[in-house]
């Protein structure tokens, strides 16, 4: 109920008394689970998270080479992050205007997204599709570049750019920006 209330209110207008109505508890009932909006909207995007890692998982579970992984695993993160901020305004307004607050949240995700990434980068290094000297520097710098579209892509509201930026990134990060020898 918190859930849908944050994605149609906003956090700043969402009180627990609203919730608390919403949901069918006492107020007292829900401070006993949550102190604070705050904690309550931080439960919330941390639910949020999960689902996200759910579908990674699925990715990293899938039976094909490593580049497909690592193109996949891109693109359904990124359809997963645009699900969310198109599901809940509170969390698109806090991608874009309330950093701080969205990378305290979200540690976890980052933390498990660069363990699938050194994993998928891992395999590849082993099946010779990658030329990796340190897989966990290399995952954590493609992390990062991707991670760095996000507010672009949030606030063009995953338009017309999107698609072709992701693929020009993807493509940078497989084959850098020199020309390629034949």
């Amino acid at each position: 109920m918190a859930k849908r209330l944050f994605a149609q209110q906003g956090i700043g207008k969402t009180t627990m008394m609203d919730v608390a109505h919403a949901s069918g508890l006492g107020r007292r009932t829900l401070y006993m689970y949550y102190k604070t909006r705050d904690e309550l909207y931080r439960a919330v995007v941390k639910s949020e998270i999960e689902l996200i890692i759910s579908r990674l998982q699925d990715v990293m579970k899938t039976n094909i080479s490593p580049d497909k992984k690592f193109i996949r695993f891109v693109a359904v993160r990124m359809q997963a992050l645009e699900d969310l901020v198109r599901r809940n305004r509170s969390i698109r307004s806090d991608f874009l205007n309330n950093q701080s607050r969205i990378e305290e949240i979200r540690k976890e995700l980052d933390l498990q997204e660069k363990v699938y990434l050194t994993k998928i980068l891992k395999e590849g290094d082993k099946r010779g599709t990658f030329r990796i000297e340190n897989p966990e520097i290399t995952a954590t710098i493609a992390h990062t570049t991707i991670k760095g579209f996000e507010p672009v892509f949030i606030r063009d509201g995953f338009g017309s750019n999107y698609q072709t930026t992701l693929n020009l990134c993807i493509k940078i990060l497989f084959q850098g920006i020199r020309p390629q020898i034949k």
